[in-house]
């Protein structure tokens, strides 16, 4: 999923690029995915504009378009179906880093608010607080009403997404995609690792019943 939000503000880039700039979309589009694809996260912009010097954009001008441009992501499949149910019975939160109008597009493209009870977007406390701080896992709980060790975590990044929940004493599980961003990285030691990883959706399914939920 978070993938096809890259690909898709990829895109919105590319298509203003070409339309200000005549310079062809699905070029812009293919070395920006290149630059992703070798690893580099922080700088995507910087690094394209250095190489083409005739864009005549700050990179401040395209991180906003990216960060605000309107995706057309959608979830993985089985999974708003499971939501939807396990939101008939059960308290479900959402915790999710990024900056705040980016996170909002995305939680308005996927159709999760009336899956869930409570959506945190970190950067609203603040960027100290986003994973692996404790401090969203405790908020969201609280929100919901909920003992932490009465909760259930489930992510995918084992290098922000679990430390929190371990402090808390929650339980939690990794869904481990097989084309997902993170379906190759590893904790850096006990503490950032999930009590367990599930392997599809239907895998979560099996042990959430495990829990009787």
């Amino acid at each position: 999923m978070e993938k096809d939000f890259v690909k898709s503000g990829f895109k919105a880039v590319a298509s203003f690029i070409q339309n200000d700039n005549g310079i062809n979309e699905e070029v812009v589009y293919d070395r920006l995915w290149s630059i992703f694809n070798s690893g580099e996260r922080e700088k995507i912009f910087d690094n394209y504009i250095i190489e083409f010097e005739e864009i005549n954009y700050s990179i401040n001008e395209l991180v906003n378009l990216y960060r605000t441009h309107s995706s057309n992501i959608k979830l993985i499949p089985g999974i708003k179906e499971y939501l939807l149910s396990l939101s008939k019975e059960y308290k479900l939160g959402l915790i999710t880093d990024g900056y705040i109008q980016t996170q909002k597009n995305k939680i308005n493209a996927l159709g999760l608010n009336n899956m869930f009870d409570q959506i945190l977007i970190t950067e609203e406390l603040g960027r100290k607080f986003w994973k692996p701080s404790i401090v969203p896992f405790s908020t969201i709980c609280d929100k919901l009403g909920v003992i932490p060790t009465d909760a259930i975590y489930i992510a995918d990044n084992p290098k922000k997404d679990f430390k929190g929940p371990n402090q808390l004493g929650m339980d939690s599980m990794r869904l481990r995609l097989r084309d997902g961003e993170h379906y190759r990285s590893e904790p850096s030691n006990k503490g950032f690792a999930p009590a367990i990883d599930v392997y599809s959706v239907d895998n979560l399914k099996i042990e959430m019943n495990r829990y009787n939920v």
